[in-house]
């Protein structure tokens, strides 16, 4: 008997002919000779991905009264959140909220309540346009009974008007904003299920009623639900007496024959503004001085291992957006958005400034704004509108001004206090109780003196900081900060007092109960500014600091939430001064800076900056987000990269004329490239770029080397076939009148073939493409200076990636997934295929990174695991589980695909034609379009996220792994070692158990059942396998630190007890020991916080 199969040999797939007998046989048969080692068995860890940056693509605009009937909101409506903004008077929209945690896609949105509203009769609202009358059926009264708008600010009746969200699970989210506790408006939700078997896909379409009365809910095809409403009146009777709002009545299924249509208003529209909408990206990149986890393909810069690693500056992420003839280079931000309302220009540089209230002339309404100048103090006079700024006549001001000042406080009585001291002053502040702390430099030694001005005065403690601050010599912690060289500026919040030093840091002291904990963080390299300002009617003090011309806002934990209760910031976070009216503005850089107590507007804190010889007021909101920059380019970008050896931003942009290249200054935004000819004339286009129709679709550096010699290129590949390599230059300092050197750039070689090439790379002597289904390596002869072909492969389907790795060739196809081609151990013309990935994915992007140590195979096994039956499928065998320790000779491949999810392949670079073992998966919101990799961390977070509670480095340097959507979306990739995914995933599974509302403060689902059978929460425990399971949702454990809701999720004994398990086999136990199992568990939650803000904090 014989049968045919299919056998994976020498690089190829073949089909013979196998005799049962002879197999039997075979098997029957004892070895011959030595039995070859097991090969390793793949490594096992997990896959935390998380959202760092959501699309900004809104899909629907809904004018919505939200608040009151008197602030005119805006509802912006994407995939996955609800942004409410305020249309202000000067045009400009103000972010109030903004609501994230649906737990699934929206389908659609609309507006309950009156259409009827009273015109806004306010001073804010006397600019805006009115809105026309809504014309009623039966010309009936108001159902929500709005006479006049009601005060601001009042919560004890609904708004006018409410948001209705309908969402692709079913479930229907109602939805207003009410003022929270401390102040910030918070989004109020009551959650609707749907009729229950009703059409699918219910709400495709939706309308509401004029009367609001009845609400329309259809799908696709032929069937809608008329949902009757219930009145304002009822609704809001049910919200004061707190009860759940359940604002349908009834509601009836309808089957119709036809389709929908849109009707569209009886008035033509009346344009208001045009908003700038989120563009496609289609390609990103970061300033990283690598694109490998490792150093083999680029051995002219030195990798520095994380353990070695000293601060430095983070890295930058930008994006092409594609925007039709006008395109833009997206840079992502995050941090405080600060929009500049005041920008005067005062002509002398400035070292302090201060804004404070001037009573002197009765019939003026205004500010003092007094200007600490190099030799004097100057003072300018500025209205509360704050329209025009003029100089105060001679004797106005009651304040020395022949002078540069010092400092500014105001004091309710009056004291004179001689003290002596040893050393030098540098600074000095005065704290709670009359006590003073005082910068002291002596000698070498930095040294911090305080002691309480009050009767009797007992001379004062000097505190030494070298002894609290370690130096980098001789100290084996990684990221340890540098010796302090002096103390430059001081400031005291009740029992703590923070220290800005010349040497870029700022130190953190607390008393408490006679002793003093210290801590210090790094902040750059340049003296650290610290200032302090209250404002009316706020208790918490509004911290910033200035280094490195950059603006940080910081809060200190003033609770001691942590075991340590050491002195440590709470939150830091980078504040962008923008220009609310021309967000193509180039970055401000912020000398000094602090807050200014005056009347503004809920949710945003005024300060004030100066900049060089610029004066800026600016309004900084409350809440980070994204703070993206655009910087404007002629023609829509596709391809992107940051050239290290230009230290500019190449771009390529599609335009009416042919495709071209832009060089850009990453800081001023400018196009500094030069195209000429090889004579250096100047040209519109480099010779084989702007030909009409063309498109590029590759670009890649090149560092040809030989001889020792190293020679920097560009490449560039087209649709229409060319391979373009790019020479570039830097021209003379001095050419552009101290502007920043031009490039020059021209083609330098250049070859056509008759397919599109898809994708580039170049490696020592040559380069590697692929054009067509074919991949083609070629040389570059020196001599005949031209590419000389040298082999060849053909493929199924184009190569949209070429990297290389292990000296072998890595290929991402788009229907064949992932190949792995050797060229270096075959004969001289031939190319074999050593490994590929065994589902065929549409492949999109890859990345290699770092992976744990391969699993040692067992000693009762002599086979892989098999492949699983489908590829999110767990394998049957169980592996053993990994340290958390990554391996220098395994790496992983992250593989992205159109169907929206991400693989991690293994290759078997020790075992020869075999197959890639898929270890993990991962399903995400939106497809990845473009891995990258970059240290983007901010540089007072670099020292605080070294490996730990059971994070692998994903790189040698401990890189982050990023990826943007075609949406604009960022996502985070980090691995986990087993311990730590089991944590995570555990917690991930019991949030996925229980109800929306009980992850942001509500009761759970958990907590409600009670102790069930036996097998009740198996599927609770994670199962460590390959595929889906090894993946790890951090938005859903953000929603989990967000809402602090772990106490409610981990309740019943035994999740209690597993849970405690977990942690105490995290890192060896380091984060559990001297804590007891039994009693309060408090301390155990806090271990947990303490991992989700490690992996959550911001990434950049």
């Amino acid at each position: 008997m014989a049968f045919q199969t299919n056998v994976f040999r020498d690089g190829e797939w073949v089909t013979e002919t196998v005799n049962l007998h002879a197999v039997l046989r075979s098997q029957r048969a004892g070895p011959k000779g030595p039995t070859k080692p097991d090969p390793p068995k793949p490594p096992q860890c997990g896959l935390l991905t998380r959202t760092l940056v959501e699309t900004a693509r809104a899909n629907s605009i809904l004018p919505v009264r939200l608040r009151s009937a008197d602030r005119n909101d805006i509802a912006f409506v994407g995939d996955h959140f609800v942004q409410i903004c305020e249309l202000r008077k000067d045009g400009v929209l103000a972010e109030i909220v903004r609501k994230n945690d649906f737990g699934c896609r929206i389908r659609n949105a609309c507006v309950i309540g009156s259409c009827n509203i009273p015109e806004l009769k306010d001073e804010a609202a006397s600019d805006l346009p009115s809105f026309p009358a809504i014309k009623f059926e039966n010309d009936q009264a108001d159902p929500f009974g709005f006479a006049s708008p009601r005060p601001p600010g009042t919560s004890t009746h609904l708004p006018p008007q409410l948001l209705m969200v309908i969402l692709e699970s079913g479930d229907n989210v109602l939805l207003f904003v009410r003022p929270g506790a401390d102040g910030r408006h918070k989004f109020v939700a009551t959650q609707l299920g749907s009729p229950q078997r009703g059409p699918a896909h219910l709400g495709f379409h939706a309308a509401v009623d004029p009367s609001s009365r009845y609400m329309a809910l259809a799908c696709p095809t032929d069937s809608f639900v008329v949902f009757e409403l219930e009145s304002h009146e009822q609704l809001n009777d049910r919200y004061l007496r707190n009860e759940p709002l359940l604002p349908v009545a009834s509601f009836r299924l309808r089957r119709v024959r036809g389709g929908y249509w849109k009707i569209f208003p009886r008035q033509p529209f009346q344009l208001l503004g045009i908003l700038p909408n989120w563009s496609p990206v289609v390609d990103f990149t970061t300033t990283d001085d690598f694109t490998e986890w490792h150093q083999e393909t680029q051995k002219d810069k030195a990798m520095v291992p994380w353990q070695l690693a000293k601060h430095r500056k983070p890295d930058r992420i930008f994006a092409t957006c594609e925007g039709g003839s006008k395109g833009s280079i997206t840079e992502y931000r995050y941090g405080l958005k600060a929009n500049i309302a005041l920008d005067l220009e005062y002509g002398a540089v400035m070292k302090q400034a201060w804004l404070i209230r001037f009573c002197n002339l009765p019939a003026f309404d205004g500010y003092l704004l007094l200007l600490s100048l190099p030799d004097s103090t100057a003072g300018l006079l500025l209205p509360s509108d704050f329209s025009a700024a003029t100089v105060p006549d001679a004797g106005l001001v009651p304040y020395d001004l022949s002078s540069p000042t010092l400092a500014l406080v105001a004091f309710g009585h009056s004291m004179t206090q001689t003290i002596d001291v040893d050393g030098e002053i540098t600074c000095l502040s005065l704290g709670i109780d009359d006590t003073i702390w005082i910068g002291v430099r002596k000698g070498s030694q930095t040294l911090l003196a305080h002691g309480s001005l009050q009767e009797p005065f007992d001379g004062l403690q000097v505190i030494d900081l070298a002894e609290y601050v370690p130096g980098r010599v001789g100290s084996a912690a990684p990221y340890a900060p540098s010796p302090v060289e002096g103390i430059d500026s001081i400031i005291s919040v009740r029992d703590t007092v923070l220290l800005g030093t010349r040497s870029g840091e700022v130190i953190t002291v607390r008393k408490n109960a006679g002793s003093i904990s210290i801590d210090c963080e790094k902040f750059g390299t340049m003296p650290a500014s610290v200032s302090c300002s209250y404002s009316a009617g706020t208790g918490e003090p509004t911290i910033l600091v200035c280094c490195d011309n950059n603006l940080v806002s910081i809060s200190i934990d003033q609770h001691g939430s942590r075991r340590d209760d050491a002195a440590r910031l709470k939150s830091k976070a980078r504040v962008w001064p923008v220009d609310a009216r021309n967000p193509e503005s180039n970055p401000v850089p912020v000398q000094v800076a602090k807050a200014v107590d005056m009347p503004s507007q809920d949710g945003v804190i005024p300060i004030l900056m100066l900049s060089g010889t610029r004066l800026l007021l600016a309004e900084m909101h409350e809440e980070p987000g994204p703070v993206h920059r655009s910087i404007p380019v002629e023609g829509s970008p596709n391809k992107i990269l940051y050239c290290h050896f230009t230290q500019c931003l190449v771009a390529a942009t599609n335009q009416p004329r042919g495709p071209n290249l832009v060089f850009i200054n990453p800081d001023t935004g400018e196009d500094i490239g030069r195209p000429t000819d090889k004579n250096g004339e100047p040209q519109a286009f480099i010779a084989g770029l702007g030909k009409e129709g063309d498109r590029v679709m590759a670009l890649a550096e090149w560092n040809y080397r030989r001889a020792n010699n190293v020679w920097n290129f560009i490449l560039v590949a087209t649709r229409s076939g060319r391979l373009i390599v790019v020479t570039t230059e830097k021209e003379k300092v001095g050419v552009r009148d101290g502007n920043p050197p031009a490039i020059r750039y021209w083609t330098r070689f250049r070859k056509e073939v008759k397919e599109p090439i898809y994708s580039v790379v170049g490696y020592d002597e040559g380069l590697i493409y692929c054009a067509g289904h074919t991949i083609q390596w070629e040389v570059l002869d020196p001599n005949e200076r031209r590419l000389k072909p040298l082999k060849s492969f053909a493929l199924s389907s184009p190569a949209t990636s070429l990297r290389i790795s292990h000296n072998k060739l890595v290929a991402l196809t788009a229907n064949d997934s992932l190949l792995v081609l050797d060229n270096h151990e075959t004969a001289a013309e031939e190319t074999k295929l050593r490994h590929v990935d065994p589902w065929r994915r549409h492949g999109i992007d890859t990345i290699e990174v770092a992976g744990p140590a391969p699993l040692s195979p067992s000693p009762t096994s002599h086979n892989h695991h098999p492949p699983s039956s489908s590829p999110s499928s767990s394998s049957s065998s169980k592996p053993t589980p990994t340290t958390a320790v990554t391996s220098t000779s395994s790496s992983i491949h992250l593989v992205a695909d159109r169907d929206r999810a991400v693989a991690g392949l293994w290759v078997p670079w020790q075992t020869r034609d075999s197959e890639c073992e898929v270890i993990l998966e991962a399903e995400l919101p939106s497809s990845i379009r473009r891995f990258r990799r970059g240290r983007t961390r901010p540089l007072w977070e670099q020292r605080l996220r070294p490996p730990r509670f059971g994070r692998l480095a994903v790189t040698a340097d401990d890189a982050e792994v990023l990826g943007v959507a075609l949406d604009g979306g960022l996502y985070q990739f980090t691995l986990l070692g087993v311990e730590a995914w089991r944590v995570l995933k555990f917690l991930q599974n019991l949030a996925e158990r229980v109800s929306s509302s009980s992850l942001d403060g509500g009761e759970g689902e958990e907590g409600e059942k009670g102790e069930e059978g036996e097998g009740e929460g198996l599927d609770l425990e994670p199962k460590l396998a390959y595929g889906l399971e090894m993946h790890v949702d951090g938005d859903v454990l953000r929603r989990c630190y967000e809402g602090r809701a772990l106490e409610r999720l981990v309740v019943r004994q035994r999740h209690v007890a597993r849970f405690i398990e977990l942690l105490g086999e995290l890192d060896g136990g380091e984060h559990t020991r001297g804590l007891a199992a039994e009693g309060d568990h408090g301390r155990y939650f806090q271990v947990a916080y303490d991992m989700l803000e490690y992996y959550l904090a911001p990434a950049f």
